[in-house]
């Protein structure tokens, strides 16, 4: 059986193209785009070390991520894509041998 997880770049790629009207949505893309990052490394260290308080604590960062509500809609809705693919974005946790992204080291 196929188990399919998306790419973590593939998925952080649309903040890369919104373009902020004003500082506070410069301010809102860069905070959304450090916490996808910090989250992608949790990934990473959970697939080295999966624990079961490691997989709770990604979750709890995941849905908070997702129920951010920032001045820019554009990036809200880049949000509301994340939690849309939720399952394909965290499927790491049940697998952790699947990689987080398809892009070539």
């Amino acid at each position: 059986m196929f188990i399919h997880a998306l790419c973590w770049v593939h998925a952080e790629r649309p903040l890369q193209h919104l373009w902020p009207l004003n500082e506070a949505d410069r301010v809102a893309i860069a905070d959304v785009q450090d916490q996808v990052w910090a989250l992608y490394r949790n990934l990473t260290a959970y697939r080295q070390v999966p624990t079961l308080e490691a997989k709770a604590a990604i979750n709890a960062q995941f849905d908070t991520l997702c129920a951010t509500v920032t001045p820019c809609e554009p990036l809200n809705q880049v949000l509301r894509s994340f939690q849309r693919n939720r399952d394909e974005l965290l499927r790491v946790l049940d697998y952790p041998d699947l990689p987080l992204h398809n892009k070539p080291q």
